[in-house]
């Protein structure tokens, strides 16, 4: 195809496309949807330069052109060219190759990895069309397949949002589609284990000679860290013998957390021939989350508790230090919560118990047998702290 410029023709490359705005030339490269090899962009993309600015100019859209046809040439022959830039699977490539996804805790790549996947499996059945065509319509017909899974369409939309977010700053969006989409978040499915529930299980554990997931059990319970966490403990590292200390892999919090008398027990008895607290049987190693995950659910299902989660050790630690009388500060410092997470927690699923209600008495009896005087200041959310500013009066209240 040719254009016009003044008196003169200009022949464009294959599949190059002319069209007159006013006094101005837009310039368009469309292939055939019958020769788009598999994963070329459908529809007619507007021919921009390296900045992201439309081609006005013949000599420069005969450059980009001919970039265009190489790159589709190289498709045809099935040679890796790589996706085409401004499609989904670019969009996710680029991504995956950027800090920002490196620095991501391996738990949340992983879950994002699998999100991607169907994103790019979907965008092939649309015949891969550029991001920024993308609708709020197309992000909700997409989660629409997670209908009978409200927490994996969150997390979907909340990975789109992701990706949308770094293509706004590579240029390709301006919009992010995946926001704001008044998904119905599900109630939060959490379950308190109880000490009986946690002594069976880690006895089960036991049981079928897989003594590691009743340690990490122990751990997870008795510190509140997380599963990712828990599995990559080591000696020496983490573990001095008295204190477990860690950076915890999703959020960087540093915690140092002083082993009770029940986990220094069970640590006590591990073998010292291996640095991971928590090493598979099979070998040796750490365990892979999605193999720790499956014989959890194997040896909780034996012991009879097909309900219960790993991930609800870290709420049932932070209900059980409330429930022994530490404040709010206190439970975020063992476990790495913010404070407000610990009052979200607390708020859904601390029930208070006839021991609390004694201990509370008890400190009634006592306060009246000695009284102190006392001035409150609030501390973080829910949490209350008091500073004496009196002196105790060693008599009887009257």
């Amino acid at each position: 195809m040719g254009v016009t410029v003044g008196k003169i023709e200009v022949d464009l490359p294959r599949y190059v496309i002319a069209k007159r705005r006013g006094d101005r030339l837009a310039f368009y490269f469309q292939v055939p949807k019958r020769l788009q090899p598999e994963g070329w962009p459908s529809g007619a993309m507007r021919l921009k330069d390296s900045q992201g600015v439309a081609i006005e100019e013949p000599a420069e859209a005969i450059r980009r052109g001919r970039e265009l046809n190489e790159m589709l040439n190289r498709a045809r022959a099935q040679v890796a060219a790589g996706p085409i830039q401004g499609t989904l699977p670019w969009l996710i490539s680029e991504y995956q190759h950027s800090d920002k996804y490196r620095n991501r805790a391996e738990q949340t790549r992983y879950q994002y990895d699998l999100i991607a996947r169907m994103m790019i499996a979907w965008s092939k059945e649309k015949n891969h069309p550029q991001v920024g065509q993308m609708t709020v319509p197309s992000a909700l017909k997409f989660l629409d397949q997670f209908e009978d899974r409200p927490t994996y369409r969150i997390r979907a939309a909340a990975f789109g949002s992701v990706l949308w977010n770094f293509g706004r700053r590579l240029g390709v969006v301006s919009v992010n589609v995946w926001k704001d989409l008044d998904l119905e978040a599900p109630d939060p499915d959490v379950h308190i284990w109880s000490d009986e529930e946690i002594a069976a299980v880690v006895a089960k554990a036991d049981e079928m000679a897989r003594a590691s997931v009743g340690t990490a059990v122990m751990l997870a319970s008795e510190s509140g860290q997380r599963q990712a966490d828990v599995l990559d403990m080591r000696r020496g590292r983490e573990w001095d013998g008295v204190t477990l200390r860690r950076v915890q892999n999703k959020t960087k919090a540093y915690v140092t957390v002083p082993a009770t008398k029940l986990l220094l027990d069970r640590l006590a008895s591990l073998s010292k021939d291996n640095l991971l607290l928590v090493a598979s049987e099979t070998t040796r190693r750490q365990w892979r989350q999605q193999t720790f995950s499956r014989t959890f659910r194997e040896i909780a299902d034996a012991a009879g508790f097909p309900q219960i989660e790993f991930r609800s050790l870290r709420a049932t630690c932070v209900c059980r230090l409330a429930s022994a009388g530490c404040s709010i500060p206190e439970i975020a410092s063992i476990t790495g919560h913010t404070l407000v997470s610990v009052h979200h927690i607390l708020k859904h699923y601390w029930r208070p118990d006839s021991d609390q209600a004694r201990n509370a008495i008890s400190k009634v009896e006592a306060f009246r047998l000695y009284p102190v005087t006392w001035t409150w200041r609030e501390v973080g959310l829910g949490g209350i702290c008091g500073d004496v500013v009196g002196r105790v009066e060693n008599r009887a209240f009257s």
